[in-house]
């Protein structure tokens, strides 16, 4: 999800709408999920599904993404949960809108530490 704006989409498949997880990687710390593509999207026809019936720790991921130095990115998208427990974030329904932004360093111009999830817009 762009969240309205006119900059490029430099992630592969974003949407999901392309009939699978096409240039998307999975990671699982524990348990074990299902990663596949759904049809409740919060726009269009498709999202990412990760489900499991005994509970997981996961993700998808892209690692190969074009992105230019000192340059900032906003990554956001829309996330909808069901039965979630764990640490405290409960359910996300509806729809809740998450983002996660990078940015250089003042005056550094170099990009530091790495990021490894998203939080609320």
């Amino acid at each position: 999800d762009d969240g309205g704006s006119d900059e490029a989409n430099v992630l592969t498949n974003s949407s999901f709408e392309s009939g699978s997880l096409d240039g998307w990687g999975s990671n699982t710390w524990s348990g074990q999920g299902d990663y596949s593509q759904g049809s409740e999207a919060y726009s269009g026809d498709a999202s990412a599904q990760l489900s499991s019936d005994n509970g997981v720790d996961g993700s998808l991921q892209q690692t190969d993404v074009p992105v230019e130095p000192n340059t900032d990115y906003v990554l956001s998208g829309w996330i909808n949960t069901e039965n979630v427990q764990g640490d405290g974030h409960g359910d996300c329904r509806p729809w809740a809108r998450v983002a996660w932004a990078r940015r250089r360093r003042p005056g550094s111009g170099r990009r530091r530490g790495r990021g490894s999830g998203v939080g609320p817009a």
